[in-house]
C-alpha cells in the first residue's frame, strides 16, 4: 500500500503565515504541518509516499530532506488547482494499480491509522473494490463534505458543503482507495465552484456498486485552514505530547 498526501495548496486563508512559504511548511509546535500526516503513515510502515505539489515542489524537496532516509518520496505536479479529485487523479501513475491512503497536509488528528488499516484489509477481503472514509460529528458541518450512513456504517449519500446537511457527520481527509477511484473520477465533472470534488468521486464509486464504509474518527481532528484553527490544533498537539504514551 502507498501513501498520498495532497500538499499543493498555498494556504491563502492563513494570511502572513504563508507569505514566504506554502501551507504544507507552516510550522505547528515546531514542525511543518506536513510532518504530521507523514508521521501517521510511518507509524503503519507506509513509507512509499506520493506528494501532490504545485509551485512549492522545490520548497518541499528542501524542507523534507531530513525525512528522505525514512521515506521514499515521489513529487507529483498538479499544474492547476482544479480540486481534490483532480489532485488525486494526478497520482494515477504513482499508485500504479496499488491501493493507497489519502491524507491532506493540513489535517491534524490524534488517532493512529492502525485500526483503519486493519478494517481496510477486512473490507478488501470481503468486498474487493471498495473505499473506506472517516467521519466526525460536528454541530454544523456545512463547511465540509457530509455523509449519510446506512446499515453497518456504509455510506448511502455524500454531499459537498450542503446548506442543509442531512446528517451531522463531516467527512475528514483520511481515505483508503483502490485504483477503482480513478474510474470514478473519470465519470465526474466539475462542481458549481469549478472543481472536481473528491466527494463526487466517492459518490460515483457508490453508484458503480463499490461499498464505501465510514469509520468514526476518535480523538481530535483539526483542519488548519485559518490562523485560529492553527492555534487550536497547536494547543491540542502540545497537550497530547504531554500525555503518557
Amino acid at each position: 500500500m502507498k501513501g498520498l498526501i495532497l500538499a499543493a495548496g498555498r494556504g491563502t486563508r492563513l494570511g502572513a503565515l504563508t507569505a514566504d512559504r506554502s501551507k504544507a511548511m507552516v510550522p505547528l509546535a515546531g514542525r511543518p504541518l506536513i510532518s504530521y500526516p507523514l508521521e501517521k503513515l510511518q507509524q503503519v510502515e507506509i513509507n512509499d509516499i506520493g506528494l501532490v505539489v504545485s509551485s512549492n515542489e522545490q520548497e518541499l524537496r528542501e524542507g523534507l530532506a531530513d525525512y528522505s532516509g525514512r521515506c521514499s518520496f515521489t513529487f507529483i505536479r498538479q499544474e492547476q488547482p482544479l480540486g481534490l479529485a483532480h489532485a488525486v487523479n494526478c497520482a494515477k501513475d504513482f499508485t500504479a494499480g496499488e491501493d493507497f491512503v489519502l491524507l491532506f497536509c493540513d489535517n491534524i488528528f490524534s488517532e493512529t491509522l492502525h485500526g483503519a488499516l486493519a478494517e481496510w484489509e477486512r473490507l478488501r477481503a470481503e468486498h474487493g473494490d471498495c473505499a473506506l472514509i472517516h467521519t466526525i460529528e460536528m454541530p454544523d458541518p456545512r463547511a465540509c463534505g457530509v455523509a449519510v450512513l446506512g446499515e453497518d456504517y456504509f455510506v448511502t449519500e455524500l454531499e459537498e458543503k450542503p446548506q442543509q446537511p442531512k446528517s451531522n457527520l463531516a467527512v475528514v481527509g483520511i481515505d483508503f482507495f483502490t485504483p477503482k477511484i480513478y474510474e470514478a473520477i473519470s465519470h465526474i465533472g466539475p462542481s458549481a465552484r469549478g472543481e472536481y470534488e473528491i466527494t463526487d468521486a466517492i459518490s460515483e464509486l457508490i453508484r458503480m456498486g463499490c461499498p464505501v464504509k465510514a469509520l468514526p474518527l476518535r480523538g481530535w481532528w483539526y483542519d488548519t485552514g485559518t490562523p485560529d484553527d492553527l492555534k487550536r490544533a497547536e494547543a491540542a498537539v502540545l497537550t497530547h505530547a504531554g500525555q503518557p504514551g
